[in-house]
């Protein structure tokens, strides 16, 4: 059983519980990479250092109600209507435009700000331009109320996204003619895939605001171990 946040979680650009997928010539990562089973490219245009670690797997879990309330007190909670996410609070599909809920008081310490919470309960799917977007970005479904629960997120065209990405499954970024970047960072339970132009950057202040919000870890089943009943059975 695991109820912690493992060494160097909040210190990568990417960061996997399964695989990491670079394809193309025209991705960038700067920052270090840290990932459970592969890591698959045929350029390496990573500025950071590669990690194995299959200790990583599966991906740490927060306590998901804890960051919900924390969500729904900014008004940062976005639900499933028909076909589209919307925001709970408000009603509209725009997300927050800034990584910020309070900004820092110093720019260079992370610490001294709060990060929007953007707590997501579906898939996330942004596609075409989607212009300047920001925040810490939860990507998790109904993982309340089914633990089991694990949803995507997908990122297609062009802009800029000023934060992090937790999703508990797949992460894909496909650039389109112009760049698509973000800058923070991402985890993935699954596999974390980038294809196009495409460039995720390591912002420090950004994690150190997520990590000084002191989120808890929730148990989760890290390993199973089979045993031999050490008593005979008897006819």
């Amino acid at each position: 059983m695991s109820k912690t946040i493992p060494p160097d979680f909040y210190e990568n650009a990417i960061y996997s519980g399964g695989d990491i997928d670079l394809n193309g010539n025209a991705y960038q990562v700067n920052g270090k990479v840290r990932y459970a089973d592969e890591l698959d490219y045929q350029h390496d245009y990573i500025t950071g250092t590669e990690t194995q670690d299959p200790s990583i797997s599966p991906l740490a879990r927060f306590d998901f109600t804890q960051m919900r309330a924390l969500s729904v007190a900014q008004q940062n909670l976005y639900v499933v209507s028909g076909n589209k996410l919307i925001n709970q609070a408000t009603g509209s599909e725009a997300f927050p435009s800034s990584f910020w809920f309070s900004p820092p008081t110093d720019i260079n310490d992370g610490t001294t700000g709060t990060p929007n919470i953007v707590y997501i309960e579906g898939d996330l799917a942004l596609n075409g331009n989607i212009g300047t977007i920001g925040g810490f970005f939860v990507v998790v479904g109904n993982v309340i109320t089914d633990p089991n629960a694990t949803e995507d997120a997908s990122i297609n065209g062009n802009g800029q996204v000023e934060g992090a990405i937790y999703t508990r499954g797949d992460f894909d970024i496909n650039g389109g003619a112009g760049n698509l970047n973000i800058n923070g960072g991402v985890w993935a339970g699954d596999e974390a895939e980038m294809n196009g132009n495409t460039n995720i950057t390591y912002n420090k202040v950004y994690m150190d605001s997520i990590k000084f919000l002191n989120l808890d870890a929730s148990v989760q089943i890290s390993a199973w171990r089979d045993t031999q009943n050490p008593y005979p059975l008897t006819q």
